[in-house]
């Protein structure tokens, strides 16, 4: 049985669709929630699709399914550079924190990854001194976070500021703070405030 093999713009087509998928995956599933924390499975169960799809497309070598095992291989190639540089797009472009404009190094804004791989030495507070050295009060650490050192200079500097805009400065808390009620982030500035003072 001769078999056709697919022209190179259907493997680019098909490369796009994935792409096109990784993409509306992203934005409809991946950005809600805390996938983050998932992030390792998530990759292995990544990873464990496309060896399935090889190893498949490999078995049903020249029957009537290899076109759709090596369609889908081809989809799955487009869909990763789709998903990853959906994420990178937003992180850098959309995220609450991009729209504040807090600096910091590019690619401390798509991953947390790049700080954890410069502080794999213990030296965090040589990190974070000279990263507040470079871009001054506060620095995105990560792509959704601000420093650490950030938050104690927020709340020190919150206590000459008048209250209404004291509020606005609690905007800037982690997302874990962020949904509570205001009256609770108020509260939790009060409290952090008496505690330094």
């Amino acid at each position: 049985m001769e078999t056709i093999q697919p022209s190179w713009l259907w493997s680019v087509m098909f490369c796009l669709a994935g792409t096109l998928v990784g993409i509306a995956v992203h934005r409809t599933i991946f950005i809600r929630g805390e996938w983050h924390l998932q992030a390792p499975d998530i990759f292995l169960g990544h990873v464990w699709l496309i060896v399935c799809l090889l190893l498949a497309r490999y078995y049903y070598q020249a029957s009537e399914v290899e076109h759709l095992f090596q369609a889908l291989v081809l989809m799955s190639l487009g869909y990763i550079p789709g998903v990853l540089g959906s994420i990178a797009a937003y992180r850098l472009f959309f995220h609450p924190l991009s729209k504040l404009g807090y600096p910091g190094p590019l690619m401390y804004r798509i991953s947390k990854l790049w700080h954890v791989w410069n502080v794999r030495n213990s030296n965090n507070h040589l990190v974070m001194a000279e990263l507040h050295r470079k871009y001054g009060d506060f620095v995105r650490t990560g792509w959704y976070q601000d420093s650490p050192a950030t938050l104690m200079r927020l709340t020190i500097r919150d206590k000459a500021l008048p209250r209404s805009q004291s509020l606005i400065r609690a905007s800037s808390w982690p997302s874990t703070v962020l949904g509570q009620s205001a009256p609770s982030r108020t509260g939790m500035t009060s409290s952090l405030l008496a505690w330094l003072s």
